[in-house]
């Protein structure tokens, strides 16, 4: 017991002395540039990113796993908040060095982008007013107006619906 005691003891002054000594005078080095992840987001898809309202930061499962990533990394995290069709070109042009958002994987991003394996897998929905009866499928949408978000699956199925 008291070999471990004095090992600790023993490790902590190394440790302290060379605390110490990099605070003296000798060569200083420039300070190297803080490193930056630059995380490209959609913050509008609770929770797993979304901005509160009255609030400058980003939230949501994704933004956390973004900073536990970039953490890890020994990365300060930015997240910078665009259009969800703005995020691949982002990535591909260097604007961005990874995006965290909600985003089915297909042919045609995969094309694009590598990306990670899944961790979460969802599907679309059809939503209407809650005093509408006649949809009851995406059949039903025919010949309505749909609202959708642009760039995603959501916009291509919706387009697969007849006027």
């Amino acid at each position: 017991m008291m070999k471990k005691i004095l090992f600790l003891v023993m490790a902590v002054l190394a440790a302290a002395s060379m605390m110490i000594a990099g605070c003296g005078g000798g060569d200083k080095k420039a300070a190297e540039p803080e490193k930056v992840l630059r995380v490209g987001t959609e913050p509008t898809f609770a929770p797993f990113e979304f901005q509160k309202e009255g609030s400058k930061s980003y939230d949501g499962f994704d933004m956390d796993l973004a900073r536990a990533i970039g953490k890890q990394m020994g990365y300060k995290v930015e997240i910078v908040s665009m259009g969800f069709d703005a995020l691949i070109p982002a990535l591909n042009s260097g604007n961005i060095d990874v995006v965290a958002a909600g985003m089915s994987i297909n042919e045609e991003r995969q094309k694009a982008v590598t990306f990670s394996e899944p961790y979460y897998t969802s599907g679309l929905i059809v939503m209407v007013n809650k005093d509408n009866n006649e949809v009851k499928s995406v059949k039903d949408l025919e010949g309505k107006r749909i609202a959708c978000q642009i760039g995603t699956t959501g916009e291509k199925n919706a387009r697969n619906v007849a006027n």
